[in-house]
């Protein structure tokens, strides 16, 4: 009985140590809790937090309110579009304007038969006229000269009338156009000049056309004129080339630089005289409306 007396002790004994084991993991575990939040709030878990911070302000744009990182701009691959936006053009901005034009023509015939309207032209370019024909919807208009000024082109109309020959004035007016530029300085300089140069190249050969009827130029001074205003024309053309085959609007600007340079190229007089002066009245009008096409394409 003293056997089992003590075997029941001892196995009531076991029973009690069980019993505080589990109490003293119990409370080892508490303090192993607490000592690891006191750390985290110390040290680890603050590193930890600041890690986080910095990847989100990173990567994202936003305000930062206590210790909570309000993001304000979500990334396109959370939108339901997800379709690239075209990036904004980045760079200066430039106002551009292309100034109107007006062209007073001397018209000296209007025409349905093509025949009778070359045969007619080519009696005015003997002459020093223009003999510029201008197709108006399968009918042509032939042109002996054309001016900037409404009074210019009114006192030459009066001298051919009063020497016998029927002639009237063919206006064609083209308004201005604005334009916005955005890229770097350097460029919106030098596409700001080659449009400038569309403008100027017209008046440039109005005048010249003028200043050798008036002081019967030689045919090497002309050629020369001309010579520099190819030049210009060509490195104008050149500098907007690349961005021509992007943009539109640069597009038709070097169109019409090109045909500057064509008109320019293809004058090649030999002789001063009546052969001259109706090779540069007629690249003059030609250049004329090449701009006032351009005017037109860049309103519409």
């Amino acid at each position: 009985m003293e056997y089992r007396r003590r075997r029941k002790r001892r196995s009531r004994s076991a029973g009690n140590g069980g019993f505080e084991i589990a109490v003293k993991l119990l409370v080892l575990i508490v303090i192993f809790l607490a000592t690891a939040k006191l750390l985290a709030n110390a040290g680890v878990g603050s590193a930890l937090k600041e890690k986080m911070t910095r990847t989100l302000v990173s990567g994202c744009t936003g305000s930062k309110t206590g210790d909570i990182f309000m993001a304000t701009n979500i990334p396109d691959s959370y939108s339901k579009n997800t379709e690239s936006p075209s990036p904004a053009p980045t760079g200066k901005k430039a106002d551009i304007e292309l100034k109107g034009i007006d062209i007073y023509m001397i018209q000296m015939g209007f025409y349905e038969s093509d025949e009778e309207c070359t045969a007619a032209a080519a009696e005015l370019k003997q002459m020093g006229a223009a003999g510029f024909i201008l197709n108006d919807n399968g009918s042509q208009r032939l042109i002996a000269s054309a001016y900037s000024d409404r009074a210019s082109a009114e006192s030459v109309a009066e001298r051919l009338k009063n020497e016998g020959y029927e002639c009237l004035i063919y206006e064609k007016r083209f308004n201005g156009v604005d334009l916005e530029l955005t890229a770097s300085e350097e460029r919106c300089e030098e596409i700001e000049r080659a449009m400038e140069l569309c403008y100027e190249i017209p008046k440039e050969l109005d005048d010249l056309a003028i200043d050798n009827d008036k002081n019967s130029r030689e045919a090497e001074y002309v050629m020369s004129r001309l010579a520099v205003l190819r030049g210009k024309v060509r490195e104008a053309a050149e500098n907007i080339g690349s961005d021509a085959e992007l943009n539109g609007m640069l597009s038709r600007v070097e169109s019409c630089l090109r045909t500057y340079l064509q008109l320019i190229g293809d004058a090649a007089v030999s002789e001063a005289g009546a052969a001259l002066s109706s090779e540069l009245k007629n690249i003059r009008i030609a250049s004329a409306l090449s701009y006032g096409k351009l005017l037109k394409d860049l309103g519409e």
